[in-house]
């Protein structure tokens, strides 16, 4: 396969492959095999090399698209622990729900929200809260990511 995958770089995959077999022949390899079953020994390589490029694929796509829902997962963790943080410190100013809420143009529920979970889970820190609030609030589909 390594001699089909050289021809393949600048040739056709059907040309690779008959070179490939021609070369293997004069040097000796497989060639009584190779000279008798030439027709279907092309017709596999082809099929083999099809093959392997397509799982190729796939595995880069799947790469692809896993990396893309860890960043996807990483910015909503980071956008829950921004605004967890926010509250905090509006809580440490001594703010409320309804002042905290106005500042950061949040529905005030929501807020209220953050605020019990904050003051149900003391000594953790925002990046914490933010990622419980995540799974919380989006379940199932927030792990999936």
């Amino acid at each position: 396969m390594e001699k089909v995958r050289n021809y393949a770089k600048e040739a056709p995959i059907q040309e690779a492959v008959d070179r490939a077999v021609t070369e293997s022949i004069r040097e000796g390899i497989l060639a009584e095999f190779l000279t008798k079953y030439r027709a279907e020994a092309i017709e596999v390589s082809i099929f083999e090399y099809d093959e392997e490029i397509h799982m190729r694929q796939v595995r880069e796509e799947g790469w692809e698209d896993g990396l893309e829902k860890g960043l996807e997962k990483g910015r909503t963790e980071g956008e829950w622990t921004k605004l967890v943080s926010q509250v905090q410190k509006k809580l440490d100013k001594g703010l409320n729900a309804a002042a905290i809420a106005e500042m950061l143009e949040e529905p005030e529920t929501f807020i209220e929200e953050l605020i019990k979970l904050i003051e149900e889970n003391p000594g953790k820190t925002a990046q914490e809260l933010g990622r419980i609030y995540a799974k919380e609030r989006l379940g199932s589909s927030f792990l999936k990511i």
